[in-house]
């Protein structure tokens, strides 16, 4: 499963933004379990954004999907990130391709380096 991290604003003017109600949570678990989402972790902050939402998720369509059906109701500004362990970085990285390598090749076969 992926790791994702969203960014929640809650737009609703008549939540203080000091306590995350009965009503999110209930709707995040509601729309977790029908999206096969697993919540990792929902952290309060203060700043720009009122919480963090880390969670799992069996594909990148699965995540949005419940992101963006946590946002219908326009009380909450969902920002979704995708999340790379160390782990899963590194394997990324090897992937990397630099097109100069490829030209680096190109002007070795004809002695022009």
């Amino acid at each position: 499963m992926s790791t994702f991290i969203a960014l929640l604003t809650f737009t609703n003017k008549d939540d203080t933004g000091i306590e995350m109600s009965s009503e999110y949570e209930a709707a995040f678990e509601r729309s977790a379990q029908r999206f096969g989402v697993e919540i990792t972790e929902t952290y309060r902050i203060n700043g720009k954004y009122d919480a963090i939402h880390i969670f799992k998720g069996k594909n990148e369509d699965a995540a949005i999907a419940y992101s963006l059906s946590l946002t219908s109701d326009k009380n909450i500004r969902f920002e979704t990130y995708l999340a790379h362990s160390d782990v899963e970085m590194k394997r990324i990285l090897k992937k990397v391709f630099n097109p100069y390598d490829l030209l680096r090749s190109e002007l070795e076969d004809y002695d022009m380096l």
